[in-house]
């Protein structure tokens, strides 16, 4: 059974030995906790590298602060500074030149997307979403829930909207024809379709909530529309199937919409855990119905750093908070039965949804202010107290691990080096 070098710490009779955890105790999920500047990033590192040597399964990153955007490239120089000799002589796992020829036989199977390159396709965003793009209540507004349905299903509309831009001025169109502003030259640029259709409802559409929400959508930047977009970088069903067929790891850069535009980037999240979601249950009820269920491989492990930016909890206001939470909470409940495993990165836990925390096994936590502390005593056994109350003379690197990976025995790890590029 291989095994994931992860540092040293101290045996019963205070000695140093390797820590070292079993790929199969990886396979649940794990929750990552520790303040600023505790070296959290590094431990994840060192955990995405050992995921994939050691093949325990494949990854898909959200990756919010760009530090895992050189993940093809080895460190070199981090091999020399390993905090002593001893760890470097048995528990290093891969002296440089293997760790070289290892990564480098592996990283061709990395697709690590930047921001600017990730696009969101009109196939793979559902009927809701698409109003809450456009600002529409369906129930009120069944033109605006007509025209969405149109949008996705018609292709040859859709090939005429073309883009953002070209979608600005059909609904632009719209308006000037209810108003009767519009002669049958300009009529005859608009679907002569979408006319004819349009007049089958008694109630006029609210044209200036429609051209509102149209304005919306071209002022993102990122959304294109029609066959416009490279679905290869959509984030689409089938983009995302490579992590079960070709891809060990797909890393998403989600640093471009942290700030400016926190719509898109909880697009783009959402509709890559949906997507990855559909295709584990897809996988697991054909191989189950080849009796073959419980050796569906590989596994997933959704690795999501600042985990509070896209896992949040009650008191959440982003525009798609509530699908985000939902679709979380059954991958968090349902997800080991898929093989679909979370490692969730945050130093606020209080700001993730609780029951999300809950559903996990594992837990490594790192150096944290007295705040954080007395949130974590609420959250893990008491069994667990006196040393939560050290954490916070922790050094940078050390870290307590507890759950299904120490056989819920407590164990403080002081952390191996990264051996990737930042």
């Amino acid at each position: 059974m291989s095994e994931l070098s992860l540092g040293e710490t101290e045996d019963d009779k205070k000695k140093l030995k390797c820590f070292t955890v079993k790929c199969k105790d990886f396979c649940t999920h794990t929750f990552l906790t520790g303040q600023s500047g505790s070296g959290k990033t590094e431990i994840l590192a060192r955990i995405i590298e050992e995921l994939i040597l050691h093949g325990c399964g494949n990854i898909l990153l959200f990756d919010f602060n760009y530090e895992f955007m050189h993940l093809k490239e080895v460190n070199n120089d981090a091999f020399n500074k390993r905090k002593t000799k001893w760890i470097k002589q048995n528990c290093a796992g891969n002296v440089r030149n293997e760790f070289n020829d290892e990564w480098n036989k592996l990283n061709n199977e990395f697709e690590i997307l930047e921001s600017k390159d990730l696009k969101i396709h009109y196939d793979d965003i559902c009927e809701d979403f698409l109003m809450k793009l456009m600002d529409i209540d369906g129930k009120n507004h069944p033109g605006a829930a007509w025209l969405v349905d149109l949008i996705k299903k018609d292709r040859d509309f859709s090939e005429q909207i073309g883009n953002a831009e070209s979608f600005k001025k059909l609904i632009d169109n719209f308006r000037r024809w209810s108003e009767g502003r519009t002669s049958k030259d300009e009529q005859s640029k608009v679907s002569q379709n979408l006319f004819n259709q349009i007049q089958r409802f008694a109630d006029p559409l609210d044209f200036t909530r429609l051209r509102n929400g149209a304005e919306k959508v071209v002022n993102i930047a990122n959304i294109e529309w029609g066959n416009t977009v490279d679905k290869k970088n959509s984030i689409s069903e089938e983009f995302l199937s490579g992590l079960f067929d070709d891809k060990r790891l797909i890393s998403l850069d989600m640093l471009g919409f942290r700030y400016d535009n926190r719509f898109v980037r909880d697009l783009i999240a959402l509709q890559a855990l949906n997507n990855i979601w559909k295709i584990a249950r897809k996988r697991y009820i054909e191989a189950s119905e080849k009796g073959k269920g419980e050796e569906i491989t590989p596994p997933i492990f959704i690795v999501i750093d600042e985990a509070h930016n896209i896992v949040p909890g009650e008191s959440a206001d982003t525009l798609f908070a509530k699908e985000i939470s939902e679709i979380i909470r059954t991958i968090a409940a349902e997800g080991r039965k898929f093989k679909i495993f979370l490692i969730l990165i945050s130093q606020r836990p209080d700001k993730i949804h609780r029951s999300v925390i809950s559903e996990c096994q594992n837990y490594i936590i790192m150096k944290s202010i007295p705040p954080t502390i007395e949130k974590l005593h609420d959250l893990l056994p008491s069994n667990l107290n006196s040393e939560l109350e050290r954490l916070i003379n922790y050094k940078k690197g050390d870290a307590l691990y507890y759950g299904k990976f120490t056989k819920y025995d407590h164990k403080k790890v002081s952390g191996d080096i990264r051996r990737t590029k930042k």
